[in-house]
């Protein structure tokens, strides 16, 4: 268990959730109960960066066939970042998204090649509120001045899925999972 992982675990075990670490990795890094006494387990891979700045700004890299075949396996992606804080420590910020939501936006948007995905989210501060954006190929001088349209709606936004802008970003795991 790496410290991302570390940190998933934890945020989950404070929202009263029973976390449990498969032995072999075969694309599942935890899994999750709403109790002990449910059985339908909610299964998440973790990804973890470091940041870049002293906001949200990740790069992550995964293989494209894990996200899009990888419904059948993963219930969640998260997207951890270790965001410095200001008295010199680091607090985890999450972004939690179904695997066939983040396919779908990634088809709609990335145009490199397709077997690795290299995505860079980074939080922006756009006409007074902050957004979290897949800024890769784009430029990021362009994006804070307003000549780039990345509106809340777009696929490239993944601010509604950020626990830096979203109360409780965990509030998407269900209580139970509809298993096949």
């Amino acid at each position: 268990m790496d410290a991302f992982e570390l940190a998933v675990a934890d945020a989950l075990t404070g929202k009263g959730w029973d976390v449990f670490v498969p032995h072999k990795d075969r694309g599942v890094d935890l899994v999750v109960l709403p109790s002990l006494k449910e059985a339908n387990a909610v299964r998440i891979q973790v990804k973890g960066s470091r940041t870049y700045s002293d906001k949200f700004q990740g790069w992550y890299r995964f293989d494209w066939a894990r996200v899009s075949e990888g419904t059948d396996i993963t219930d969640f992606w998260v997207f951890v970042c270790l965001v410095p804080s200001k008295k010199g420590m680091f607090h985890p910020q999450f972004v939690v998204l179904p695997p066939a939501e983040l396919a779908s936006r990634i088809e709609q948007y990335y145009q490199q090649r397709k077997d690795r995905i290299d995505f860079y989210l980074t939080e922006f501060d756009l006409a007074g509120e902050r957004h979290l954006i897949d800024d890769r190929g784009l430029s990021r001088s362009k994006v804070r001045a307003g000549r780039v349209a990345i509106g809340s709606d777009h696929p490239r936004n993944y601010s509604r899925f950020w626990s830096g802008r979203v109360k409780d970003v965990w509030s998407q795991l269900p209580a139970t999972r509809q298993g096949p």
